[in-house]
């Protein structure tokens, strides 16, 4: 299984895959698994599991650098322009809202504390925490920004995968939309190789 924070790319803000960048280097995975989940869980160095044939080493998502994240969001025009420590860009401040639901104190903790890492480098982050149905209904129906969710049962890579991140997928609830990946999930799906499927 794996926790993950879903972004939901039709939000304008989030749309940008640099954005996106720099918000992932805000989250300390070491911390939230060693002082949240108390060791239970492992830090994911990419969407793929190592217990799947098609996992590597080379493909690795962003790690935790606060210093890099600010130094990419200025690049992006945010920077405290009037010294009030929040970020800004033409006068707009950078806010960003994250969610989980009621029902698992540790998602909670770990969202609350991501909510923190992100203030520290001056973005107006928001938390949001509802109950189960509300939160997953807003999730499904594109209502979140920033959403803390989890997936279990992650016996192939296509469970995973294919719902949540093909164009128009059933799960897609980011609305994430990659022409290159969609043409790796169609030949995954279809081909009966592991080989095969590895390669695609």
């Amino acid at each position: 299984g794996v926790t993950y924070l879903n972004f939901n790319t039709r939000v304008p803000l989030l749309a940008d895959a640099d954005m996106r960048r720099a918000l992932a280097m805000l989250v300390d995975q070491e911390t939230i698994v060693d002082a949240i989940y108390e060791g239970v869980d492992v830090v994911a160095t990419s969407i793929l599991l190592p217990s799947w044939p098609a996992y590597t080493e080379e493909i690795r998502q962003p790690s935790f650098d606060p210093e890099g994240a600010v130094a990419l969001l200025a690049e992006m025009g945010w920077t405290d322009s009037n010294g009030d420590g929040i970020l800004d860009r033409d006068g707009e401040p950078l806010t960003v809202t994250l969610s989980t639901h009621s029902e698992d104190p540790n998602r909670i903790q770990a969202i609350e504390y991501i909510q923190n890492v992100m203030r520290s480098v001056g973005i107006d982050a928001q938390v949001t925490i509802s109950d189960w149905p509300s939160f997953s209904g807003g999730v499904q129906t594109g209502q979140h920004q920033v959403a803390l969710l989890g997936w279990l049962n992650l016996v192939d890579p296509d469970r995973l995968m294919f719902g949540q991140l093909r164009t128009g997928g059933t799960l897609n609830w980011g609305g994430y939309s990659n022409p290159e990946l969609d043409v790796a999930l169609d030949a995954g799906r279809t081909s009966l190789e592991i080989a095969d499927r590895v390669d695609a």
